[in-house]
């Protein structure tokens, strides 16, 4: 897979994209990790980055944001006035994939609704 020094210097959004684009499991990627990886405190670390990789990669969106976006979908309320209430590109660049799938279905529902 990769070699030590490539895991030593990734961080949560590199582990993040690598197990995106490879489709790892987290079993499999930790269990390479402890086979190839000999310090133990190395192998903390990169088991600890991964482990906030995978939690980034299905963390899903708070009620909050849920119910604003049955309300105003797709964002509309942050096009017409800047505020912090989902940056989009900002979470697929840090890769928070299920809170990309759950904000666009949640959008649609909201059209759905509006159309009702």
């Amino acid at each position: 897979m990769l070699n030590q020094v490539k895991y030593v210097n990734y961080t949560v959004e590199n582990f993040v994209r690598l197990i995106i684009e490879k489709k790892l499991e987290k079993k499999k990627l930790i269990s390479d990790i402890e086979s190839n990886i000999k310090d133990r405190d190395i192998k903390n670390k990169i088991i600890q980055r991964i482990n906030f990789a995978y939690k980034r990669i299905s963390e899903p969106l708070d009620n909050e944001t849920k119910f604003l976006l049955l309300i105003f979908p797709l964002g509309i309320a942050n096009r017409l006035y800047p505020n912090n209430f989902f940056e989009l590109e900002k979470n697929k660049k840090a890769g928070y994939m299920k809170k990309i799938t759950e904000y666009y279905k949640y959008s649609a529902i909201g059209i759905i609704i509006y159309f009702l």
